[in-house]
C-alpha cells in the first residue's frame, strides 16, 4: 500500500487526511507524517464529535467511518482514501486504496475579517451548513464581543510541534486569526509576544483577535494547569527529600 500512502502524503501542506472503513485505522498514519481528522483517544472532545457526526458518544466513528463527516469545510482536508470524494476532487491513485486529492491545498490557519455571535445550537447548525465559508466569517458562541471588518490578510504556519504552533500574519486592518485545530483547555496564545484571549471559534476550533493591521507573530502553546501543578509538587517533593537527607 506504499503508493497509496505516498499519494495521501503528497502536497499535504497544512492539511489532514480522511479514510473510510478499516483500511487506515485512526492515528496509524501518524508515524508516516499523516494528520487524520479522526484522531482517536479513549475520551473524545464532545464539540468536535458533534461537529463531525451531529451527536456525541458515537465513538465507533473514529474506528470505522462509512460516510464523510459533516462540516468538511472546517477540517482542512487534503486527501481522502475510500470509494468516493466530493465532486471536484481528483482521483490520484488506485489499488489497495482509492485516493482523492482536494482541488486546492487546504489551510488550517486563516485570516477572517468578520465575526458573528450566536448561541451554541445556532453555531453548530451554521458550521455544519453546506454554504458556510470559514474564510469569510468566524462564529462565536461564548457570549463575547464579535466585531467585524472588511480587512484582507494572509497567514501561514511557520513552525509546529506537539505542544506549540507558530503563525505569521499580515493584514491591512483588524481581523481574526482562526486556527482549525480543536479548542481545548490548556491552550494559550500570544500575539507579538503578549498574552491574548483565546476564543472558541466555529463551535470547536481556536481564534484570536488581531486588533490592527500590519505584521503579527502568533504562538499557541499547550500549558495545562495540571502540568504546572505537577511540576510544583515534584519540586516540593525534591526539596523535602533533600531536607531529609541533610537532616
Amino acid at each position: 500500500m506504499e503508493p497509496e500512502i505516498e499519494a495521501l502524503r503528497a502536497e499535504e501542506g497544512e492539511g489532514r487526511i480522511f479514510a473510510f472503513g478499516p483500511a487506515l485505522a485512526p492515528d496509524t498514519g501518524l508515524p508516516l507524517g499523516l494528520r487524520d481528522v479522526r484522531g482517536r483517544d479513549f475520551m473524545t472532545v464532545r464539540r468536535y464529535e458533534e461537529l463531525l457526526t451531529g451527536r456525541a458518544g458515537v465513538f465507533a466513528f473514529y474506528g470505522r467511518a462509512d460516510v464523510l463527516p459533516k462540516a468538511t469545510g472546517l477540517l482542512a482536508l487534503s486527501a481522502i482514501a475510500g470509494p468516493y470524494a466530493p465532486r471536484a476532487w481528483r482521483h490520484v491513485s488506485g489499488g489497495a486504496l482509492d485516493v482523492f486529492r482536494a482541488p486546492e491545498k487546504p489551510h488550517r490557519a486563516l485570516f477572517v475579517p468578520a465575526a458573528i455571535g450566536l448561541t451554541s445550537a445556532e453555531a453548530l447548525v451554521r458550521a455544519q451548513s453546506r454554504g458556510f465559508d470559514p474564510r469569510k466569517v468566524v462564529l462565536f458562541d461564548d457570549g463575547g464581543p464579535a466585531p467585524s471588518g472588511t480587512a484582507t490578510g494572509t497567514v501561514g504556519i511557520t513552525g509546529e510541534s506537539t505542544n506549540q504552533i507558530s503563525i505569521e500574519a499580515e493584514s491591512n486592518g483588524a481581523g481574526w486569526l482562526v486556527l482549525l485545530d480543536t479548542w481545548y483547555p490548556g491552550w494559550n496564545v500570544e500575539v507579538n509576544g503578549e498574552p491574548a484571549e483565546l476564543r472558541r471559534a466555529d463551535y470547536a476550533f481556536r481564534a484570536v483577535a488581531l486588533p490592527k493591521g500590519g505584521k503579527s507573530s502568533i504562538r499557541f502553546d499547550y500549558r495545562p494547569r495540571s502540568r504546572t501543578a505537577g511540576l510544583w509538587l515534584a519540586l516540593l517533593a525534591a526539596a523535602a527529600i533533600l531536607a531529609a537527607i541533610i537532616a
